[in-house]
């Protein structure tokens, strides 16, 4: 095998390259000074107002390009000339079969290893942690075996070798770091590195390492994510068990389901964005994505029974890069996304990275208008050999108009002319739109070599503006509530949250009462996290223990307000029942003309302020070669103040304080298969701003049984989990609408879930990657009244299936993914139809004047299947997209 024609990637060619572009493009040198605001003005220009679809598009754009690595050039041949800049690497891998310890290995550096599972079975890892740059890290981990590891420069990537048996048993006493982090994982060999590991032992904390093969881990790798080019997280998540999108407030979010429960929040490097966040993690921004499945408060506090999904953002790197991607695509999609990597910015030890992305729609499944800007800088400085600190700062800005052209008032036809939810509130704001920033910081110190203390501060605020189709008006009954007091007999007819209308029963006949529609909305949510973490190794009696002890603080500030148009007809008295529905219809046209008065407008808001302290520990012990445990203890005080929109002040609510345990066993008889047993709990306080009466209640408590194994096959080329769990959740808060009287009501209950979930990675050959997932879960509530039915939008079946072919510089990928059958309502009256979705990529990559470019034209839901993504009771139903297609050109030097 010729491993040098993997790759073509020394500097003497990356140097070719930039001096072909330089000679290429025709710029003054002060246009280099200015690029920055050319791209950001070109940008608006082109994504932003009204410009025609042309070649200007992509002059405009490769223009800017050009500019932006004109000035990336200058920062290049700032550096030394050398092959590789230095990085280093934090490592936590304890004593492991070899087999599985490369691919960790891998993964924590990311860079690619070869090695033939013939020469590194029956073998067994040395214990790594602390920071090493990545060959010394590589030489420590297989020092107990005859081997040697050799770096390939033209191919980048680690080459395993035979040799005399020698032994590597001293912990190194200087760090040089001699090679760069690889931004790509090439697989070249039989076995690691994988092009796609997604099922992993380890997880980031704080931007370091910790691992447990106690529990399900699965992570999307960067790779998987560049072949199937997302336009959200959520086209790529679903590939994996078990996860089934949510509606996301209208898709302004990242929603999604696991294992039958609605997801918590979505956490961003550890840090937790709020369910109600117009935020969202775009891939152009997203290093990898960590999936942990069940209950897992031990390291992230408040958390949900299904488990947690952290997206980790794109770092600086040691090595100097620039990637340009844009798009083109159905319903006039227009993205562009330019990510430039600075190494050695300033100083030798100082690397930066900025990201930009924006992206244009004229129309979604959803909405229309829809438009997301987002600018995101990065530092990290590694002050010692020891040290290393991480700013990250993130701007989103995004806008859209709910679509509300869809019929209301259906079964009234016989004397209610057709009207759209659109025509009904045609006062209400129809934008929608918000402002958010993050800043995060994260410190990493290694007081020995056997002991790191880390911490990290997150900062979120965010501003909302205008009305997404929701439940939080809906549900909130003092805002739509009728200003009459109802009596026994009387209609609340309250239509997707916007609009109620009173129909009362007064003196033996009927009457209209005040039409309440809501005007506009505004929110604003401010958020802070702090952590601290202590990770060392202790030996006793020969045994090595891993301990992580730790403390956070989490903050949240969460402020609503509504503007209400109350609207009261010229109609005084009741009528006759038959007489009121003769004239019904003039009422509503009165009602809901468009050159009709606006009615009183009212203003209300309400605000919840609470915090989540943590104190956590957890040992990983290595008992034996086949034998590993896992214990965890978590102890969480929970307070918080709120303030109703009848309150003039705020009021406490009600402490509450919990111990949430965590442990494990791991038993790995063969180096090819473990067998692994945990047990986890989670807890979320009812904190809400739905003001029926969730803060008086006690918090949601669930706990997870869980087995499974996990195994390789095939020389290592195969790597699969299956996972049988068993959890339940206690006293969860449902708020709902009844079906008989169209009340809002809370329903406390017990939820439910067992299954067997299955993923697989299969490496087939050089060439080829197969990925695939399945899983059966039985989600059952327990309760008086809705006892044995299914949770809202809970599926029992999912599965995926995603398939890569390399052809030369062509390949081909195809993905399935299917969604049986949900519930809309608690009551199981109405549910979403099951759905299959084929997806499909054909990219081609090329050379033309010395850049890499590659170009893919990717096709989704090619069979045009309508379906029902998700859906709101109460409110709307979000529709699937339909067929769609776009066209990917992307440049990378």
């Amino acid at each position: 095998m010729d491993i040098s024609s993997v790759l073509e990637s020394s500097f003497t060619a990356r140097k070719l390259r930039l001096s072909a572009l330089a000679s290429c493009v025709a710029l003054p040198p002060e246009s280099v000074q200015s690029s920055g605001r050319c791209f950001l003005a070109l940008t608006q220009k082109l994504l932003f107002l009204e410009v025609p679809l042309s070649v200007i598009f992509w002059v405009g754009v490769m223009r800017c390009w050009a500019a932006l690595i004109l000035y990336l050039v200058c920062a290049i041949n700032s550096v030394e000339a050398e092959y590789f800049e230095s990085h280093v690497h934090d490592f936590d891998l304890p004593e492991q079969p070899l087999t599985q310890g490369l691919v960790e290995f891998a993964l924590q550096a990311n860079v690619a290893v070869i090695a033939p599972n013939a020469l590194i079975k029956n073998y067994r890892t040395t214990p790594l942690v602390g920071p090493f740059n990545a060959d010394k890290a590589l030489a420590l981990l297989i020092a107990k075996a005859p081997l040697q590891a050799r770096f390939d420069s033209n191919a980048q990537v680690f080459i395993i070798e035979a040799v005399a048996p020698k032994i590597l048993s001293e912990f190194p006493s200087k760090i040089e770091p001699e090679f760069a982090q690889l931004e790509e994982v090439v697989v070249t060999g039989r076995f690691t590195s994988q092009r796609y590991p997604t099922i992993v032992n380890s997880q980031l904390r704080n931007g370091v390492p910790i691992f447990d093969a106690a529990r399900v881990h699965q992570l999307i790798p960067q790779q998987l994510m560049q072949d199937v080019a997302p336009n959200r997280l959520l086209d790529v998540l679903t590939y994996t068990s078990g996860i089934t999108p949510g509606d996301g407030f209208a898709g302004s979010n990242d929603d999604f389901y696991m294992r039958g429960f609605p997801r918590d929040a979505l956490h961003v490097n550890g840090y937790k964005l709020s369910d109600a966040t117009a935020m969202q993690a775009v891939p152009e921004h997203v290093q990898q994505v960590e999936i942990l499945k069940g209950p897992s408060t031990l390291f992230f506090g408040q958390a949900d029974a299904g488990g947690i999904v952290n997206a980790i953002k794109k770092k600086p790197m040691a090595n100097s890069q620039f990637l340009g991607v844009a798009t083109l695509g159905s319903e006039q999609l227009k993205k562009i996304s330019l990510d430039a990597n600075v190494a050695s910015m300033l100083r030798e030890d100082l690397d930066a990275r900025f990201i930009y992305s924006a992206n244009t729609q004229a129309k979604t499944s959803i909405a229309e208008d829809v438009s997301r800007q987002i600018f995101s800088p990065s530092l990290r400085w590694r002050t010692a050999q020891n040290t290393v600190f991480d700013v990250q700062y993130e701007y989103q800005n995004f806008s859209q108009i709910v679509d509300r052209d869809y019929a209301i008032l259906k079964g009234y036809e016989n004397f209610l002319a057709p009207r759209t939810l659109a025509q009904s509130v045609q006062y209400l704001r129809p934008e929608f739109s918000a402002d958010a920033h993050m800043l995060q910081v994260s410190l990493n110190h290694y007081i020995s070599p056997q002991w790191r203390i880390s911490g990290s501060y997150s900062w979120h605020d965010e501003s909302r503006y205008g009305v997404r189709a929701d439940t939080h008006v809906l549900n909130q009954t003092s805002v739509l509530n009728p200003s009459e007091t109802l009596g026994e007999h009387d209609v609340w007819i309250n239509i997707a949250g916007q609009l109620s209308i009173p129909i009362l029963w007064r003196n033996n006949g009927l009457a209209l009462g005040s039409v309440l529609r809501l005007h506009d909305e505004q929110a604003h949510e401010t958020g802070a996290a702090l952590a601290a973490t202590l990770n060392g190794d202790v030996d006793v009696a020969g045994v090595r223990h891993r301990i992580t002890l730790g403390a956070d603080v989490y903050y949240a500030d969460n402020y609503q307000a509504y503007t209400i148009e109350s609207k009261r007809l010229n109609f005084v008295g009741a009528l006759p029942e038959e007489a009121f529905l003769q004239r019904l219809q003039g009422f509503t046209d009165e009602l809901l003309s468009n050159s009709g008065a606006l009615g009183d407008l009212s203003n209300y808001s309400q605000r919840l302020v609470y915090d989540d302290i943590g104190l956590y520990g957890q040992v990983y012990t290595q008992w034996h070669d086949a034998w590993s445990t896992s214990v965890g203890l978590r102890y969480s005080l929970f307070s918080g103040d709120y303030q109703g929109v009848e309150r003039q002040t705020a009021e406490p609510l009600k402490d509450y304080s919990d111990i949430a345990l965590q442990f494990g066993a791991i038993y790995q008889p063969v180096d090819s298969a473990s067998l692994f047993i945990n047990y986890s709990e989670s807890v979320a306080v009812n904190y809400g701003l739905s003001g029926l009466g969730l803060h008086a209640g006690a918090p949601e408590k669930a706990v997870q049984w869980e087995a499974g194994l996990k195994y390789l096959l095939f020389d290592g080329g195969l790597t699969a989990t299956v996972a049988f769990f068993d959890i339940q959740k206690d006293n969860v808060a449902h708020v709902y609408r009844s079906a008989e009287t169209g009340d809002a009501a809370t329903a406390f209950y017990s939820q439910t879930a067992q299954g067997i979930e299955a993923d697989l990675m299969w490496q087939w050959s050089n060439d080829t990657q197969l990925l695939a997932s399945i899983s059966w879960i039985d989600p059952r509530i327990v309760s008086t009244e809705f006892n044995n039915h299914y949770p809202v939008m809970a599926a029992d079946q999912t599965g995926g299936l995603f398939a890569r072919r390399e052809l030369g510089a062509w390949s081909l990928s195809a993905g399935l993914r299917y969604v049986s059958e949900r519930s809309i309502d608690i009551q199981n009256m109405q549910k979403l139809d099951a759905y299959s979705l084929w997806d499909g990529t054909i990219d081609y990559r090329f050379n033309w004047q010395g850049l890499d470019f590659k170009a893919a034209l990717l096709g989704q839901n090619l069979l045009a299947e309508t379906y029902d993504a998700a859906a709101v009771m109460g409110s709307h139903i979000h529709a699937g997209p339909g067929r769609s297609v776009q066209l990917n050109l992307s440049v990378m030097f």
